[in-house]
Formats: structure tokens, C-alpha cells, sequence
């Protein structure tokens, strides 16, 4: 959503699947009341920062808790019986979604129905408690994955959880993804522990499709509430947490360990998610002869990015804004559908003079519904002049106006010219999105 007040410069708006929403504020509109469930921002406590190497487990030199690379099985229940579970009718060992094309525990979830908690869980008893800890996993999400509700109805759930370890007694630990952020720390820490860097890891980029490798390390303190445990946490091989000094809010050591644990109101999206790699392991006890070289992060599988899903706008309750019938002044909308050609889709717009780029794509919309298509040729070092494709669309001037659309661009696409070289020719910065027009001054 885009929201512009007089003269605005624009950002956004071509290349459009449905729908194109353009509306005008009303002075004398109440706007709705509600809006999505929120909670504090996941800020760092003062605490002493530690910064060492991703910790990896080798042999003899720190006691194996445990390991699965999920390679030695071939059925779901082979794999499943190595766990204590929970809704294991939604998990199965995938033959070749794994690192590499090997073994992985693929868990899928379905968009909720019901806004209440749904829970996934690979539960794993520790044969003895151990007051340090670390857990080493590899994850890969569905493209496009959705860790929580925000911006989004029906559910307001904030909230997933992404690895618990149970106590003796007291708080568990948690890794979670909450209000888009990722943190890491006792169920009494809330907000979680942040990660302790400028430039955090989000769930976006979690969710991207590729695998990405976890590990965390943590022990707890002395007693519950005395300053002196420690949580740390790799994503990648880059420390993301770096503490000491903290009280872990729990005693009697870590004795269990669920995974991928729950979604807080259910998944918003119908995805999956895919686990291999595990390992869990205490502290060293054996200092190795030779530095331990970490392994290669996992190779990126490609996964094909999955449809939008098209569901009611949100209230206007000061989050994005949603257009609303009654509340709003509707200055122009279009879905594209059921347009049947070119020149009907077009038959709204002004357009440029001979336009021969943009076509009524009959399936290529959200949810396999209609979408306007515009194609770019490339240039080339003898013809390096600009290029155009317009929709242009007139509307009742307005000091105020929102534009909400939805748009795919093809993977990999390119916006300009830079850093493009072999002889290519030319030198184009920019790719101009969307424009508003003014009755007088500038765009």
C-alpha cells in the first residue's frame, strides 16, 4: 500500500496483478476499529558480548546427546519413532528434499481455519540433563514462508515458535519468530533477546527458499535468576547472539528438546518447512588438537516461489490501510479478470501509441485468476533509447490518495543497467515503477 498526500513523489505500481485500488481520503470517514495483535519490539538486555566461531560438534571431544541427518530411514514411521510427537500425520520423511538432494523431515502446515495454536512437534528426552547446551540444525522454508499473522487476517497470532528446550523446573528456552523478529531466549525474557548486530537476520530472509544452518548454545545459570548463563546463536556461521550474564530463569538442566514446535494462532499460508542436519551435543571436555573447520552452509535448493494468496484486506486501524466501501472514496479499481483480450483489458487506460508490450494474462493472478502482463524487450548497444509501457488512468484530482496493487516481477529480474558489462552498451540507472500526476508542479 502506498499512501500520498498533495504532490507526493511516487514509488510503485506496474507490471500489475490483481487488484489496482486507488482511493481518496474522506475527512468525514470513521475508519474501523481492530487491527492486528502486536507486542513490544525483541530489544538486547545488558549483557556482556561474547564473540567467538560457530561452535561444531566433533567426535571425542564433547559428549554426543544427539544426532540425525534422517538418512537411515525410509518411511514415516521409521523416522517418526525416534521422537515423541505431536500431529504426526503432518510430517514425512522426504527422500530428496534434504542438503544436497539426501534425507530431510519435511513438515507441512495448513493455512488455519480457526485461529487457534497449532503444533507441529519432533520431541527429543535427552538421556541426562545438561546445564550447557548446543543444538546445530539446518532449516529450509518454503519461498515466501510466513512466520506469524502480522499484516494479515483473519488471526491476530504474533507468534512461531522455532526450537524449545525444556528445564528440570522453570522457564523453558526459546527460539522464536515474533512481529517479524527473531530472538532467542528464556519464555520469562519477553521481549526475547535480539540479535545483537546492525545488520539482523529477518524471517524474510529466513523464509527465502534456501537452507540455512541454526546453532545455538546455551547454558544456564547458576541458580534461576543469577546473572551468569550464556546464550549464543549462529545463523549461517555469523553470531547473531552474543551474551553472557544472564539469568536463564530455570535449574535442573535441559532435558528435552521440541522442534519446529508451533505456529501462535495457526499458519497464516498452507507451506512446509524441511529439517536435516541435526546435531545436539554438551560442552567440550577434550580440547581438539586442530582447529575444527566448519562445513560448507547447505547448498541453496531452488524452490519455485508460491502464488500469493488473496485474502480480505485488513482494517484501516493504523497499520497498512485497506480500502473500505462507505469509508473510503473510490477513485478507480481493477482486477483484470474476465477481461478476454488485450484490447478489452486496455480499453480503460490511455496507453502509449502503438502498444504492442502489454497483454490480458487470463491465469497469471492471484490465485491462478486474470492479470495484466507487460513485457520488456532488451536493448542493445545500437538502440539504447528509453523504453515505455503505460497504463494511464485519469481520476477525480485529489489532495489525498492511496494505491494498493499487488505485482510479480520474473525471477531474476533486472531494473537497470548497472554493473551489466561485456560490450552491452549502455548505461540506463533506473526503471520508473509508478507515477502520479499533478494538475501543476512536479510527479
Amino acid at each position: 500500500m502506498i499512501h500520498f498526500h498533495q504532490r507526493s513523489l511516487a514509488r510503485a505500481l506496474r507490471a500489475l496483478s490483481p487488484a489496482i485500488i486507488l482511493a481518496a481520503c474522506s475527512p468525514d470517514a470513521t475508519a474501523p476499529s481492530g487491527g492486528p495483535e502486536t507486542a513490544p519490539a525483541m530489544i538486547t538486555r545488558s549483557s556482556t558480548l561474547l564473540t567467538t566461531a560457530e561452535p561444531m560438534y566433533a567426535a571425542g571431544t564433547a559428549p554426543l546427546i544427539w544426532q540425525d541427518t534422517f538418512d537411515s530411514v525410509t518411511t514415516d514411521a521409521a523416522m517418526l519413532s525416534k521422537y515423541a510427537t505431536a500431529s504426526a500425520n503432518y510430517m514425512h520423511l522426504d527422500a530428496t528434499g534434504g542438503i544436497n538432494g539426501s534425507h530431510a523431515a519435511r513438515i507441512d502446515w495448513k493455512a488455519s481455519t480457526t485461529c487457534s495454536d497449532a503444533s507441529r512437534v519432533l520431541e527429543k528426552d535427552f538421556a541426562q540433563p545438561t546445564n550447557e547446551i548446543y543444538v546445530q540444525y539446518s532449516v529450509r522454508y518454503t519461498a515466501g514462508a510466513a512466520f506469524d499473522w502480522s499484516g494479515r487476517t483473519k488471526c491476530t497470532g504474533n507468534a512461531k515458535n522455532l526450537m524449545l528446550l525444556w528445564p528440570g523446573s522453570g522457564a523453558l528456552f526459546s527460539f522464536t519468530s515474533e512481529n517479524h523478529v527473531l530472538g532467542a531466549g528464556s519464555t520469562n525474557d519477553h521481549p526475547l533477546f535480539a540479535q545483537n548486530t546492525n545488520s539482523a537476520v529477518t524471517d524474510e530472509m529466513l523464509g527465502d527458499g534456501n537452507w540455512h544452518r541454526i546453532t545455538l548454545h546455551v547454558k544456564q545459570s547458576s541458580t534461576p535468576t543469577t546473572a551468569d548463563g550464556v546464550i549464543e546463536g549462529w545463523i549461517d556461521g555469523v553470531q547473531r547472539w552474543s551474551m553472557q550474564n544472564v539469568a536463564s530463569n530455570a535449574s535442573g538442566g535441559w532435558t528435552l528438546m521440541k522442534m519446529p514446535a508451533s505456529f501462535n494462532a495457526g499458519s497464516p499460508l498452507t507451506q512446509s518447512e524441511w529439517l536435516d542436519g541435526l546435531t545436539v551435543w554438551g560442552p567440550v571436555t577434550v580440547v581438539p588438537s586442530s582447529i575444527i573447520v566448519p562445513p560448507p552452509l547447505p547448498t541453496p535448493t531452488p524452490t519455485p516461489t508460491p502464488p500469493l494468496t488473496q485474502t480480505a484486506p485488513p482494517s484501516i486501524s493504523g497499520t497498512e490501510p485497506s480500502y473500505a466501501s462507505g469509508v473510503n472514496t473510490l477513485l478507480w479499481q481493477d482486477s483484470f479478470d474476465a477481461k478476454g483480450t488485450d484490447a478489452g483489458m486496455l480499453a480503460p487506460y490511455a496507453t502509449m501509441n502503438n502498444e504492442t508490450g502489454i497483454h490480458f494474462d487470463a491465469s497469471a493472478g492471484l490465485n491462478g485468476s486474470g492479470a495484466a502482463r507487460i513485457d520488456w524487450t532488451a536493448q542493445n548497444s545500437t538502440n539504447c533509447l528509453d523504453q515505455s509501457h503505460l497504463m494511464e488512468k485519469s481520476f477525480t484530482p485529489s489532495q489525498e490518495v492511496y494505491v494498493h496493487y499487488s505485482v510479480r516481477y520474473q525471477p531474476g529480474f533486472l531494473f537497470d543497467w548497472t554493473n551489466l558489462q561485456g560490450g552491452l552498451g549502455c548505461t540506463g540507472n533506473a526503471k520508473k515503477i509508478m507515477f502520479l500526476w499533478a494538475a501543476s508542479g512536479s510527479r
